[in-house]
């Protein structure tokens, strides 16, 4: 069974990473495969290689973009701004951007250490927003249930004063 799955979904030559995982799993952990660090390195250096300033307007504007969403989600508005304030905001923050991602030789070890983790950081972001959309959503249902509820027990059992409002005496 195990074999049909390993053959299914590539094997070793497709699947490095997962090949590597495995032959670390199998020695205990104890020795880390030299395609695993060489991807490693790879992607540390991808993280921190330099920007232009046409990347960082794209980076401020998407994440500008996103937060919005996460602001509407959560205040249940729409917080969109127009494509001009985006922009006008990206303009303004990119030069600084850039200035401070390319100056990678200067920032502190432990800032080089946070930017490997920042996938992991915008995953934990992702789920976050999943959770609090379903949430949203879950709460906006029984609202409308609850009146829903409400709307049915009228018609069926009309209170006194709903049956009097149309045959006041005096």
């Amino acid at each position: 069974m195990m074999q049909e799955l390993y053959d299914e979904f590539g094997g070793p030559s497709e699947n490095l990473g997962l090949a590597a995982f495995l032959a670390e799993q199998q020695d205990g952990g104890s020795a880390k495969s030299q395609s695993s660090s060489q991807s490693d390195t790879e992607h540390t250096e991808k993280l921190t290689g330099d920007i232009t300033e046409e990347q960082a307007k794209q980076a401020i504007t998407q994440g500008a973009m996103g937060l919005t969403r996460i602001i509407g989600m959560a205040t249940r508005t729409d917080a969109q701004l127009s494509p001009l304030e985006y922009q006008a905001l990206a303009d303004d923050l990119a030069p600084g951007v850039v200035k401070l991602w390319n100056s990678q030789s200067t920032l502190p070890p432990w800032v080089k250490q946070l930017l490997e983790f920042a996938p992991y950081a915008w995953m934990t972001v992702a789920v976050g927003m999943f959770v609090l959309s379903v949430v949203r959503k879950v709460q906006t249902e029984k609202t409308k249930q609850a009146k829903a509820k409400r709307a049915q027990e009228k018609v069926i059992n009309p209170t006194k004063e709903d049956a009097n409002d149309g045959h006041q005496s005096e």
